[in-house]
């Protein structure tokens, strides 16, 4: 009886015991369930496999080969048997040996056997979390075989870095219309150029610029929403914004609000960009931006060159000096003329003498006469009219200041002449006469006369057009300076007076502005002449390429003493 009992216990624990496909041996029970784990079996090797970890290659997603954080990065490698029998159960895995604190690695992987002359490949991710610390993290790449015939540990070394803040905000703004102008005109299309730059030293994700708009009477008439995406530390990007303005708008300025948000929610910014409807506006030019070489020293980028920022201001108003200011440069539009005939800058230049004479010289902005884009009758009347103020002024000796910059031709004669934007090349005769209007301002009595031409002075006038170059093409009259006045042109004899382009000015106008930038104002002609001449003829060479050698003219009355003229 106690046999039969036996067989019966026998029987039932063998219908209860169950292997899982794991190895686990499951005795199942009424009331409760019992596991026993048992390490799956190994096949033996036949011969012995020989494992290699080679091609070890690291990528994070900005490729400047940190473990940043809140980054995703990859580490992948071969796995190889070169021996004469296979792999069994080959666990390879990844781990961090130096205890960087939120630095996740990928589990392990297996392979269950690896032939001989077999290789695979593995990509392990690391995920660096937001509170990652900046460290060396030290990452042992291991692989071990089931009958024991491991890789060799190959460590990997890598710098972390922790969560290092983006500052994506609107570096430079300025404003601009098609023709430029001496002040916006309701109906007319301005666009606002923004410089977007992440001044931070952490990676700028998801970045998104918008243009809000201060009224109804205020329009939109492009984008206002933009995606930006991914800035790196330094990089810089331009945007523009093209609106309008009808005429019920009461306001003397326009403000449009930029807004630039990022992934966090927390690092953009919200700035305020204020047109003046009264204020001149440059024309609208071409910026090129220099590539980020990712370097971590960020300079603050800008839409302006550096001639354009930080005028010196001075104290105290030179009130007997009147100033006509001229920059012909929208040719084109004007007489349906090619657009290259236009003449690059020269808007800007005007535009920016005009602020050194007000702020670095101390001319009162009532005694500037500022004009952009001057017909035949503007340049007469304004003439006329500084010539008339200064012979007026009736509390001491009064000074003139005239700029030029734009085209200019000679006719048949050899007669040079300053070009309004409102004549061709075949009616030259209609421009204004250089010679004329420099014995206009010598038979000034009292008066001291100060003229600065971003011109060059050649024969341009072949086959009765303009010449497309960036200066005038007149040869002046050596003998027409007469009577108290000195004449600075920017090139001499058959040369041609070129641009700046990297700078947005006139090559003349640009070191013009740079030295009075550089001397606060206090410089006499005679050392501005030596600056210009030294600046420009080496610059031109190097930048344009071209020979361009500025001129110095006095009249016979003050050749021994215009070099001593000051200029404020």
């Amino acid at each position: 009886m106690g046999i039969k009992i036996l067989k019966n216990v026998i029987i039932l624990l063998t219908v209860l015991c169950v292997t899982n496909a794991y190895g686990q041996r499951v005795v199942r029970g009424t009331s409760s369930t019992v596991k026993t784990t048992f390490k799956p079996l190994v096949p033996k090797p036949v011969a012995p496999p020989k494992l290699d970890i080679t091609g070890i290659h690291f990528s994070d997603k900005d490729n400047n080969n940190l473990i940043n954080a809140d980054e995703l990065c990859l580490i992948r490698f071969v796995i190889s048997n070169s021996g004469e029998g296979s792999a069994y159960q080959v666990k390879l895995q990844v781990e961090e040996m130096n205890g960087i604190q939120g630095l996740v690695v990928d589990n392990a992987k297996t392979i269950q056997e690896l032939k001989p002359g077999d290789t695979d490949t593995l990509t392990f991710g690391l995920n660096a979390e937001h509170g990652i610390v900046s460290g060396q993290a030290l990452l042992a790449i291991s692989a071990s075989e089931g009958n024991g015939f491991d890789a060799e540990v190959q460590n990997l070394k890598i710098a972390t870095r922790e969560f290092e803040t983006p500052q994506p905000v609107v570096a430079d703004a300025k404003f601009s219309t098609k023709n430029g102008g001496n002040k916006v005109s309701f109906g007319e299309v301005v666009t606002l150029q923004v410089l977007v730059q992440n001044q931070g030293q952490g990676l700028a994700n998801d970045v998104k610029l918008n243009f809000a708009l201060p009224s109804e009477n205020v329009f939109a008439a492009g984008a206002q929403d933009i995606m930006v995406g991914v800035l790196a530390p330094g990089e810089q990007k331009v945007y523009e914004f093209p609106f309008m303005v009808n005429s019920r708008y009461e306001s003397d300025s326009v403000r449009i609000t930029t807004r630039l948000s990022e992934s966090y929610g927390i690092y953009g910014e919200t700035k305020e960009q204020t047109l003046s409807l009264s204020r001149p506006v440059s024309k609208a030019a071409t910026i090129e931006i220099v590539g980020n070489d990712k370097e971590t020293v960020i300079t603050a980028a800008s839409l302006h060159s550096d001639v354009d920022i930080n005028i010196p201001e001075n104290q105290g108003a030179r009130v007997n000096v009147f100033a006509l200011v001229i920059g012909n440069e929208n040719y084109a539009e004007n007489r349906g003329q090619q657009k290259e005939l236009d003449v690059p800058f020269a808007g800007n230049d005007a535009l920016v003498f005009a602020e050194y004479l007000k702020k670095t010289l101390g001319v009162p902005e009532n005694n500037i006469r500022l004009i952009v884009n001057a017909t035949k009758a503007q340049m007469d009347a304004e003439i006329n009219l500084i010539c008339k103020l200064a012979d007026t002024y009736g509390k001491g000796p009064a000074e003139i200041i005239f700029y030029y910059a734009g085209h200019g031709l000679c006719d048949e004669d050899k007669q040079s002449y300053l070009v309004p934007v409102d004549i061709t090349g075949a009616q030259v005769k209609r421009g204004v006469r250089v010679d004329r209007m420099y014995r206009k301002f010598g038979a000034l009595t009292g008066v001291r006369t100060t003229v600065f031409i971003d011109a060059c002075f050649s024969g341009g006038a072949r086959a009765g057009t303009l010449v497309a170059a960036r200066g005038i093409r007149v040869e002046p009259d050596k003998n027409a300076v007469t009577g108290n006045i000195v004449v600075f042109s920017a090139a001499s004899g058959n040369q041609t007076a070129h641009p700046y382009t990297e700078k947005q000015h006139g090559m003349f106008t640009y070191y013009l502005l740079k030295n009075l930038q550089q001397t606060g104002g206090n410089v006499s002609c005679g050392e501005l002449a030596d600056y210009l001449k030294t600046e420009v003829t080496h610059n031109a060479l190097k930048i344009n390429n071209t020979t361009q050698v500025p001129e110095t003219q006095c009249g016979y009355e003050v050749k021994d003493t215009w070099e001593k003229w000051t200029l404020r």
